[in-house]
Formats: C-alpha cells, sequence, structure tokens
C-alpha cells in the first residue's frame, strides 16, 4: 500500500506551459482523500512550490515541500521548516571562479533573494530576455518564454547583479548553471572533477545544471519525510524526469519515470507512465493507490 508520493514538478507533474492538468490535479486530490501524503520535490524555490500546492490543497491534508533539491523541506500542515546544508561563501566563489573562466551564467538562491551573474557575451541576450518577459503571458505565449528561459528564469523574488566575488554573500540554497547545450555538456565533467565530493552536481536539462551542498538531494528529503512519519520505504513512490530526481526515484518503494524523461532516468525507474503531456502522474497514481 502506498502511503506517500513525491513528485517533480518541471517536466513531471507539469505541462510545458507551466501548468498542473485537471486529470493530474484529480488524481492528487483522490491520493490526498485517501490519505497518502503528497509531495512536491522540485529545484524550485519556496514561493513558487507554494503557489502550485494551493491548487492540490496541500494545506488541508498536510502535503510536503522538498525545495532546492532537497536543501529545504517544509510541512504545510505546521509550516514547520528542516534545513539541510547550504554552499558556503568560500565553496560559492570557487564555482563564480570557474563560472567566470568558462563563461557560464549563475543564478544563486540565497536569503537576500536571486543573484545572478551574466558573462559579458550574454550580456545582450539577458537585457533582451528580461524586455520580452513583461510582454508574455503566464502560458509562455508562442513559446518565446520558454527558449528565454535558457538565460535564466522569471524570477519571483528580488534580484542581485553579481559581477565580482566580493558581492557573493554567506550562503546560498542552490545554484544553477545555464548556457547552451554544446556548453554545458563540455564542462559538467570538468565541474565534477574541480569540485570532487563538495557538490551534488544535476543536469536538469540540456540547458541547464543545478548544485548544491554534497548529501543533498531530493532522496534526503523523502528519507526525513517518511521518517517523521514512520512510513516505510516500500510505502513510498516517486516521479520524475531528470537526473535532480534519479536518487529519489531509487530510494522510494516505486521510483517512476514519465516517457519524457531523460534516457539515464528510464532506464533505472522500476516503472516508465506516460508523458508529462499526457497525464503521467496521474497515471501512475491511480495505478497504485
Amino acid at each position: 500500500m502506498i502511503r506517500f508520493i513525491a513528485t517533480d514538478l518541471d517536466g513531471t507533474l507539469l505541462t510545458h506551459d507551466k501548468k498542473i492538468s485537471q486529470f493530474n490535479q484529480a488524481a492528487i486530490h483522490k491520493a490526498q482523500e485517501k490519505g497518502v501524503i503528497i509531495a512536491l520535490a522540485s529545484g524550485r524555490g519556496e514561493t513558487s512550490l507554494r503557489n502550485y500546492a494551493e491548487q492540490l490543497d496541500m494545506h488541508r491534508y498536510g502535503g510536503y515541500l522538498i525545495c532546492n533539491n532537497g536543501q529545504k523541506i517544509i510541512s504545510l500542515r505546521d509550516n514547520s521548516v528542516i534545513d539541510n546544508p547550504c554552499l558556503n561563501q568560500d565553496l560559492v566563489v570557487r564555482i563564480f571562479q570557474f563560472a567566470k573562466v568558462h563563461g557560464l551564467e549563475l543564478i544563486m538562491e540565497g536569503d537576500d533573494g536571486t543573484s545572478v551573474f551574466t558573462p559579458r557575451h550574454m550580456t545582450v541576450i539577458r537585457f533582451v530576455y528580461q524586455r520580452f518577459s513583461r510582454f508574455l503571458d503566464s502560458n509562455g505565449k508562442y513559446g518565446l518564454k520558454s527558449r528565454l528561459n535558457l538565460f535564466g528564469i522569471t524570477q519571483e523574488r528580488r534580484i542581485n547583479k553579481i559581477t565580482h566575488a566580493k558581492e557573493i554573500s554567506t550562503a546560498y540554497f542552490k545554484i544553477g548553471i545555464a548556457h547552451s547545450q554544446q556548453r554545458l555538456n563540455k564542462v559538467i565533467q570538468l565541474l565534477n572533477d574541480e569540485f570532487n565530493k563538495e557538490l551534488e552536481v544535476f543536469r536538469v536539462n540540456d540547458t541547464w545544471i543545478d548544485l548544491v551542498a554534497a548529501g543533498v538531494s531530493k532522496a534526503l528529503g523523502v528519507k526525513q519525510i517518511l521518517d517523521l512519519h514512520a512510513i516505510a520505504v516500500n510505502e513510498s513512490m516517486a516521479i520524475g524526469d531528470s537526473e535532480n530526481d534519479i536518487d529519489m526515484l531509487r530510494f522510494a518503494g516505486i521510483g517512476v519515470a514519465v516517457a519524457n524523461a531523460m534516457p539515464s532516468v528510464l532506464a533505472m525507474a522500476d516503472e516508465v507512465t506516460a508523458s508529462n503531456e499526457n497525464d503521467g502522474v496521474a497515471a501512475a497514481i491511480l495505478k497504485h493507490i
């Protein structure tokens, strides 16, 4: 019997226009009515996850948010928080220097908002993105918003522009690295080699890499929630599509990949469900509750 379900958002629960389909909403409501605890597990921050949780009535049923790839766990029943390790200042300075050498954009999430470092060759594109994004509707009309997201995310908090290492704050929850698929293909192994066991490095999609502190993952968040409720691992299910979901899918009793998942995720999943555009989360939930 499944008592806990964790689902990723982008590419999994959400459609391409960043919405939760009616079928996925209905399936999650049904699971919660049966007493299943739901967690949204994402690289996104708290504010964004809370917005989606409201659509799913998760406050009413006592769901959880696994934010920043597992760095922060929030109970929606009582707003209690589990804080897992952040990226410290010294480490972030070294990541910043790596980004400068390799011409990568950094999007750094911390207590003081979102800090962005944009290399000179990407400055014009960043300016165009910021100008155009205000004219695009919430659905990402004509697909422009999704394509422009290569150079940063639609920000929900204060943005700090970083140009020098001395401007880096004391700690960050998570860092995103953005660039073209070709550039990221070249640097991801260099990242792993240089930072070895100091970071968790996750390829989220072709144009985005997430960095969190060593030992932090969505799987850690799932384990902490299961422990709080004395739920056995074999009573849990996780659904995802990207490399930052792999640890979570491996840890859960049933690890489910949506059909559009990365090949590495499809290869290790216990099951494959329909794609994010075809209500794959709903199909997996209804199969197991």
